[in-house]
């Protein structure tokens, strides 16, 4: 377990770098610990699977960008098709434990990372159709998370109104005390 911590540092500076492949083979790696030692609904291991899809799209995107239509080279629409499948795939895993696994149901904002994620990568294989199904997922995860954020206002705001109404009430106690005192 140990060992996910630094493969995590390793790959998120692998990813400052623009090495993209350094970051997979990191995030994979810390992924295969955290399927060994960690329960597959744990937070840290659905997580992995984003972070490891989030390195294969970026390799893909690259390619992408490095391309010269003069000259491409002759396996590098097929491995950028790969790696965007993969990412697919690995956010397809993400996205079922998001929304199947009791542990990890709350964790909306993670949610909807991940399907903001798959929207571009469907979007990336041409897939218009599941990107707009997915795209329509993501509002609904974020109007529910506008709405918790919401009730979560409106409840510091009242506790805030009662912290601010109690002190009054209390200097009027002693008040009273005193004069029935005297």
């Amino acid at each position: 377990m140990d060992e996910i911590d630094p493969l995590m540092k390793e790959a998120v500076a692998s990813l400052h770098a623009g090495d993209y492949e350094a970051a997979e083979e990191a995030f994979a790696l810390a992924l295969e610990s955290a399927q060994n030692h960690r329960d597959e609904a744990d937070p840290m291991t659905a997580s992995l699977l984003g972070h490891l899809a989030r390195a294969c799209f970026a390799q893909a995107d690259r390619s992408d960008r490095s391309s010269s239509p003069d000259d491409p080279a002759p396996d590098q629409g097929q491995d950028r098709k790969e790696k965007a499948q993969l990412a697919s795939s690995l956010l397809e895993k993400q996205l079922h434990l998001y929304e199947n696994e009791p542990a990890l149901q709350s964790l909306l904002a993670e949610r909807l990372a991940c399907l903001q994620d798959l929207t571009s990568v469907y979007r990336r294989l041409g897939r218009g159709a599941d990107a707009d199904t997915v795209a329509s997922k993501a509002d609904l995860v974020l109007f529910e998370v506008q709405r918790r954020m919401e009730e979560m206002e409106a409840k510091l705001k009242a506790q805030e109104e009662a912290r601010e109404r109690a002190p009054s009430m209390a200097g009027e106690e002693e008040s009273e005390g005193d004069e029935g005192s005297s």
